[in-house]
C-alpha cells in the first residue's frame, strides 16, 4: 500500500481553522470570567486556590484574632453549662 503524501496546503489550513476555533473559545471564556465577575485570566481552578494568594497577618493581628476566638469559645461553653456568665461556686454547698 502507498504511503500517503505530506499536503502541506491541508494541513495549514486545518490549522488556521483551528487556531480560530481556539481564538472563539477564549473570547467566550473571557466574556464568562467577565460575567461572573472574575478578573482577566482567573480561571474557577485557579480561583480556588485561595491560600496562596493570601496577605500574611502579623504577630498583633494573630494574637487578636486568637484572643477574640477564646472569648467566643468561653461564651459558647458558659451557654452550654446554663450558667449565663455567672460564675459557678464550687466547693462547700452553704
Amino acid at each position: 500500500m502507498a504511503k500517503p503524501q505530506f499536503d502541506r496546503e491541508l494541513y495549514e489550513a486545518a490549522l488556521l481553522g483551528l487556531e480560530h476555533r481556539k481564538q472563539e473559545i477564549e473570547r467566550r471564556i473571557t466574556e464568562l470570567n467577565a460575567l461572573m465577575g472574575r478578573a482577566k485570566g482567573r480561571s474557577a481552578v485557579n480561583s480556588s486556590s485561595g491560600r496562596s494568594h493570601r496577605r500574611p497577618l502579623s504577630a498583633e493581628a494573630r494574637q487578636r484574632i486568637a484572643a477574640a476566638q477564646r472569648k467566643r469559645w468561653a461564651a459558647y461553653k458558659r451557654k452550654q453549662r446554663g450558667t449565663g456568665g455567672a460564675k459557678v461556686a464550687r466547693g462547700k454547698v452553704a
